[in-house]
């Protein structure tokens, strides 16, 4: 038996059933993760252009069968899936919080432009999105 074959083996033995000890462990790091991820953003950046200019990721995913997909999704189940939105409801509640105004200015904004034609519908668009979404794309985790 290879070690390939070992790895396979033991990997979901000693993973599964770990949640808990993975929140346990969590509370006890001392730093802020997400302050040391910010202060080394230009290694990040460095790596996503070297992994870009690699041209794997287009062949990583053409070599993914949409079988295999479909297979780890059966297997992780409906639960699975639940269980993330419900973990995530409070991080979706802030979002919705804090970028609605944002989406209901950009309504506001665009219902009192014209919109008879085409391009004025196309202008309208450009000026939403110019003006009001991405100036403040993701600044609502910042408020």
């Amino acid at each position: 038996m290879g070690i390939g074959d070992k790895m396979a083996r033991k990997w979901p033995k000693n993973v599964k059933g770990k949640g808990s000890t993975l929140v346990e462990e969590i509370k006890l790091v001392e730093v802020n993760p997400f302050e040391l991820a910010a202060a080394q953003d230009s290694v990040r950046v460095a790596k996503l252009n070297e992994f870009n200019e690699s041209g794997l990721w287009p062949q990583i995913m053409k070599s993914i069968p949409k079988d295999l997909w479909i297979e780890m999704e059966e297997k992780a189940g409906r639960d699975n899936y639940n269980r993330s939105v419900e973990a995530k409801a409070k991080k979706f509640e802030n979002f919705a919080k804090k970028f609605g105004p944002v989406l209901e200015r950009a309504k506001r904004e665009a219902q009192a432009m014209p919109g008879t034609t085409l391009d004025e519908r196309l202008r309208r668009v450009e000026k939403v999105v110019k003006d009001i979404l991405v100036p403040n794309k993701a600044k609502w985790r910042l408020s």
